[in-house]
């Protein structure tokens, strides 16, 4: 919406209802806030410490997909692959995400379905070994990740081959428990009152405490997806009538299935283009899904699908945007790692700002725009920015938040209908655990500031 509108220039001089906001919040113990508040020319309306760096959390994910629509077409699709080597099956694949039940498809179900009747019809009812290979991407998750929440669903490690986003989920179905996708991990129930799980093997068994009464859906993630990935195929297959003696994983040494000129049996294109998987990855705040992203970038730019190149990508994509290297530091793309001693996934609101300016003067605008969150309305925006003065979605953002870092950034439609705002208010803080550091309340000063420079518009 804001970038098919015409954009006047105003510099409004009414910065000192939002410092009286932000001032006595920052002068707090073990508090600390950078915030910028500009035109689309880059007129400064509200500044406080905005050239100040600090941990975005997951406005980390705003310099990631950045990167990513520059650098890859927003037709690009995925592809896993299945490929008879004898009497062998190879399936490779590079990292579709959309392998997962949807709303209105369900493409695993799809794949194997399709696989099994090619191999039926190239009479290969009877197979030696399913090969997996998931070397396109060096996987696992980013070593600063948080150990003590691995299995969490935000927690997931990408792979070149994963299902639903590498988690299982355990859902009560007429008394019983059921896991998806079916990988033959065991369950052990507890008959207890409650509902929650924890791995006693991971990918192997899983404790249920259940008393066969409670509802919902509970999320794992798993620690190597490739594999869970192969133990449903073998089984999906099998039940489609391809018999398979055994499952078997790529060796480091094995010819690139990539780049060797043999016939495919199958092409199984993602159900997702880029642009559905960034604008999925930004309402949800995916970290799996930007990670993923991030190591597609790296595999398409560079050949090797790892962390380290697909950082690297971003800074050169961003550096040809006149973002200096030095304005942001990187330990990956979604904004999950945590380090203190230095700290990581920082940048200023200023370069932040310069960024989205940047970004919506590119070819790529509309796609990335398009993917942040409505306020009021989508994703972790639903129940912030609610305000009449902010509707009908006037402000597309991003937030942010792990233990210690708070952030919101993105555009805002001024009430004249014509000035786009970018803004960034970053929060940094010791946690205390009292409401005086509790994410709601930086939440709502952020609102605050952003519904005072609505407000003062309307009468400068």
């Amino acid at each position: 919406m804001f970038l098919s509108l015409g954009w006047s220039f105003l510099l409004v001089a009414f910065a000192a209802p939002q410092q009286a906001i932000v001032r006595p919040i920052h002068a707090e113990r073990g508090i600390d806030i950078s915030a910028r508040v500009e035109t689309m020319q880059g007129e400064v309306i509200f500044s406080h410490l905005g050239d100040v760096p600090r941990v975005l959390a997951s406005n980390n994910k705003l310099l990631t997909m950045a990167a990513v629509v520059l650098g890859l077409p927003s037709n690009y699709r995925w592809q896993t692959c299945a490929r008879l080597e004898g009497n062998s099956l190879r399936v490779f694949g590079n990292g579709d995400p959309s392998l997962r039940v949807l709303p209105d498809r369900n493409p695993p179900d799809e794949f194997a379905t399709l696989l099994a009747s090619r191999l039926l019809s190239a009479s290969h009812p009877k197979l030696d070994s399913l090969i997996i290979d998931a070397r396109a991407f060096i996987s696992g998750r980013p070593p600063l990740w948080p150990s003590d929440q691995r299995y969490r669903p935000y927690c997931a490690p990408p792979s070149a081959m994963a299902l639903e986003g590498s988690c299982i989920s355990i859902t009560p179905v007429s008394g019983k428990l059921t896991m998806s996708p079916d990988c033959g991990i065991r369950i052990k129930r507890k008959n207890k009152k409650g509902f929650w799980a924890g791995w006693i093997s991971p990918d192997r068994e899983v404790s249920v405490t259940w008393d066969g009464k409670a509802k919902g859906i509970l999320q794992l993630a798993v620690d190597d997806p490739a594999r869970v990935f192969g133990e449903w195929l073998l089984r999906a297959l099998r039940r489609r009538g391809v018999a398979i003696a055994e499952l078997r994983f790529a060796a480091q040494d094995d010819p690139d299935p990539w780049a060797t000129e043999t016939k495919t049996l199958l092409r199984f294109a993602s159900a997702w283009d880029l642009a559905d998987a960034v604008k999925v990855a930004n309402r949800d705040s995916d970290n799996t899904l930007t990670e993923t992203l991030l190591l597609t970038l790296a595999r398409e730019k560079t050949g090797v699908g790892s962390l380290e190149a697909g950082l690297a990508e971003v800074h050169r994509q961003l550096s040809a945007l006149g973002i200096s290297p030095d304005a942001f530091s990187q330990a990956d793309g979604s904004g999950m790692s945590r380090s203190s001693t230095p700290a990581v996934n920082v940048c200023a609101p200023s370069p932040l700002g310069r960024l989205l300016r940047e970004m919506g003067e590119q070819d790529e605008a509309a796609l990335f725009f398009d993917s942040l969150p409505v306020g009021g309305q989508e994703g972790h925006l639903r129940k912030i920015l609610k305000d009449d003065v902010f509707q009908p979605g006037r402000v597309r953002a991003k937030t942010g938040w792990i233990t210690g870092a708070s952030s919101l950034s993105g555009f805002m439609l001024a009430p004249d209908d014509e000035t786009v705002l970018l803004f960034s208010i970053v929060v940094n803080y010791q946690k205390d655990h009292t409401a005086r550091t509790n994410n709601k309340r930086f939440r709502k000063m952020q609102e605050d500031v952003l519904k005072e420079v609505m407000e003062k518009w309307t009468t400068r």
